[in-house]
């Protein structure tokens, strides 16, 4: 887990992958997780991104996406501080392949350690989860 209070991308360089960890770009913020292996279980333990926040709040939108149609259920967790602020189930027969799940806006305090955690219930497709934001200024 990083923390981040001006590290990872401070000064706004190119884009060097993917990584857990949330990248600053001025008031700018994003972290992409890039494909996460699902392990074909219903408990949404497998980590796509676990960072702490740094001294300011931001206001960001997390999404998922996987690269499969299936009918098998997928599970998608957001953790703040250790606390559940979102859980979600559904399985997507009737979807586009690669169709992101509509995202969750989320305003997080200073130094709070964000989680995000997936699985697939029945197969071992790979996820992929996104978050853009800003830094929320007084």
């Amino acid at each position: 887990m990083a923390i981040i209070g001006g590290a990872g991308n401070p000064v706004g360089g190119s884009f060097t992958g993917p990584a857990e960890a949330l990248e600053y770009v001025e008031d700018r913020v994003y972290a992409y997780s890039g494909a996460i292996a699902a392990t074909n279980n219903s408990n949404p333990d497998v980590t796509m991104l676990k960072f702490t926040t740094g001294s300011k709040t931001i206001k960001c939108r997390i999404q998922y996406v996987d690269d499969g149609i299936t009918s098998y259920a997928r599970y998608f967790k957001i953790t703040l501080n250790g606390a559940t602020v979102s859980l979600a189930a559904w399985k997507d027969v009737d979807v586009t392949a690669n169709m992101p799940v509509e995202g969750m806006d989320l305003i997080i305090s200073p130094y709070t350690e964000v989680e995000v955690l997936f699985n697939i219930n029945g197969a071992t497709d790979d996820g992929y989860a996104l978050l853009t934001g800003r830094i929320i200024e007084r």
